[in-house]
């Protein structure tokens, strides 16, 4: 067994990590993998985390870990509030495995924890959402304050460190976008706040291949971009794909991978050449599909699935949905 995941939950004000009872020597609250070695009794865990952008949210994801102890039941309700992170792909072990591909799949807080017993499986149950942007939280001040003829990046920047300290930003976005007045305002979220910028950068540049400033969050890295500064793309091997990448809609395609943490929403990814099938709701006329779908696309939202003990390849992959860049919708 080479599937790898690692389950940290901290106290968000000591930062002291919560171990399970009776396993106090772990570096991870519940992991597969200890010392440099797979744990063949370890933990069986379900995932289903969705990954996306503030201006698109998305319901809670959630964790479920099986095998715990009575006393991790009759004590679950305390974990909520409480900080996690989630590491998941393939450890050393099979010969496909790519140990590289191993990495964060999200970060956030414990929304609702409970655990239950049922003949003989003992589950805990994390329902967790993002570390910001959560609708149960307390409304946040962010202020935007863009002064005329000056950057959009600028301003953003500035409300995102004025807003959320201790938080960076890597804002990779068009210069084009100046405004010819004053625009300010105060939003409650990040995700009202998103949401306007989306609209108004694409009322500024416009056309149908622009799809807006977006803003999302990993680990404590904003990440803002439009695809018009676009990244050297992750290369995609062919034996990393799970089935065949699919047109889902225009121009959005859809492809299955082996579990892994190193792409994450806003990368550029390039798949290998070949075939792409289409769903009967997708109509991308407008895109050549061949030169199309062997160029690089903007991943815009991410689905983690995983069945730790599930034999079968799609209980444990990571589903992308991405668009091509701007580039090649002009010139399909």
């Amino acid at each position: 067994m080479s599937r790898y995941y690692a389950i940290k939950i901290t106290d968000p004000d000591s930062g002291e990590m919560i171990k399970p009872f009776g396993f106090e020597a772990l570096d991870s609250t519940y992991t597969s993998f200890y010392n440099g070695k797979t744990l063949s009794n370890a933990w069986r865990v379900v995932i289903d985390v969705y990954i996306t952008t503030f201006a698109t949210p998305a319901g809670g994801s959630y964790v479920r870990v099986y095998g715990i102890s009575l006393r991790e039941i009759s004590q679950a309700n305390d974990l909520a509030g409480k900080n996690i992170q989630v590491f998941a792909g393939m450890q050393k072990g099979l010969p496909l495995a790519n140990p590289a591909q191993a990495k964060m799949i999200f970060s956030g807080v414990i929304f609702q924890a409970f655990g239950n017993w049922i003949g003989t499986d003992m589950t805990l149950d994390l329902i967790v959402n993002p570390g910001i942007g959560d609708p149960t939280q307390p409304p946040q001040n962010v202020i935007h304050n863009w002064k005329k003829g000056t950057l959009l990046k600028d301003a953003i920047n500035t409300t995102l460190m004025q807003a959320f300290q201790g938080y960076t930003a890597d804002i990779q976005i068009s210069d084009k976008l100046k405004f010819t007045q004053d625009d300010t305002g105060a939003y409650q979220s990040i995700v009202e706040f998103a949401q306007y910028i989306r609209s108004r950068s694409k009322d500024i540049i416009g056309g149908d291949n622009y799809n807006g400033v977006e803003i999302t969050l990993t680990d404590k890295v904003f990440r803002v971009f439009d695809a018009s500064t676009e990244a050297e793309p992750i290369m995609i091997d062919f034996k990393d794909l799970i089935g065949q990448p699919t047109w889902i809609e225009s121009p959005t395609i859809s492809t299955k991978m082996v579990m892994r943490g190193d792409i994450t929403v806003g990368d550029f990814i390039k798949l290998p050449p070949g075939l792409v099938t289409t769903t009967g709701a997708a109509r991308p006329s407008q895109i050549n599909l061949s030169t199309a779908f062997q160029g690089s696309f903007l991943v815009k939202a991410i689905r983690h699935v995983g069945d730790s003990r599930q034999p079968d390849a799609a209980s444990w992959c990571s589903i992308f949905e991405a668009i091509p860049t701007q580039q090649q919708s002009t010139n399909g």
